[in-house]
């Protein structure tokens, strides 16, 4: 018999803080992550530079298991040619920042997710302020944070 949503959230204070509905939307993640792993998912922030193609599939994936907290760079808008392959491209997004796109996309999967938009990308300027806070920072850029932040 699979566990109810009400079974399977964490009976902490942080729990009860989540949003009315968070546990019951992911309670299709029983047996695939704990209720702690969960919990991990619902309070991390997650940032991701580069969001056209795997990025973005990324983002959208993260938001479905949980994740509410995103910080999403991409100074690139979506093309004609980025229709067969990329998460957030359609024809109503094209010409339109990939970044401020994907970020519509997760609030329409969960109207808790908050999103930051770096539609400018990822500069030596603001390197800092994108990752500062993140429990996860993925880059899928054509360019590298590791270069940008000096490492």
């Amino acid at each position: 018999m699979c566990a109810t949503p009400a079974e399977t959230a964490p009976a902490s204070s942080e729990a009860d803080a989540l949003p009315a509905g968070y546990w019951r939307r992911v309670s299709r993640n029983t047996g695939l992550i704990s209720a702690a792993e969960q919990q991990r998912l619902a309070t991390a922030t997650v940032a991701i530079a580069g969001v056209g193609g795997d990025g973005g599939l990324l983002a959208v994936t993260l938001a479905r298991m949980g994740v509410r907290r995103f910080r999403l760079a991409d100074p690139e808008v979506f093309e004609v040619e980025n229709l067969n392959r990329q998460a957030a491209s359609q024809t109503d997004t094209i010409g339109r920042n990939k970044a401020e796109a994907i970020a519509a996309r997760l609030r329409a999967i969960s109207d808790d997710v908050t999103a930051e938009v770096f539609s400018d990308g990822i500069n030596p300027d603001n390197v800092d302020a994108f990752v500062e806070g993140c429990d996860l920072v993925v880059d899928e850029t054509e360019y590298t944070l590791h270069h940008l932040a000096g490492c």
